[in-house]
């Protein structure tokens, strides 16, 4: 669970804002008329960034199934000692 953690930190604290930062500031200047940058750049960052977005997905999708799994050997555990001490 900490890796899954530690990756959704990376995705929403390092990944997903360069890359919205970077494709905001592509788009104005692509906007301004900047020779330097065409449309192909910001589709090309704008798929970047939606293939990240799918990894921030994953990330959360593991993190939960990690948690659920925790929590759900927490309470296989408590309900097995419940039905032990019922059964004396």
């Amino acid at each position: 669970m900490d890796r899954a953690n530690a990756l959704v930190h990376t995705y929403r604290k390092e990944t997903l804002p360069t890359l919205e930062s970077a494709v905001r500031e592509l788009e104005k200047l692509l906007k301004s008329g900047d020779p330097n940058v065409n449309v192909l750049h910001v589709i090309d960052t704008r798929r970047k960034e939606l293939k990240a977005r799918d990894g921030y997905l994953d990330a959360l999708w593991e993190l939960w199934q990690a948690r659920a799994d925790v929590a759900l050997g927490h309470w296989r555990s408590r309900s097995s000692r419940s039905f032990l001490e019922s059964r004396r």
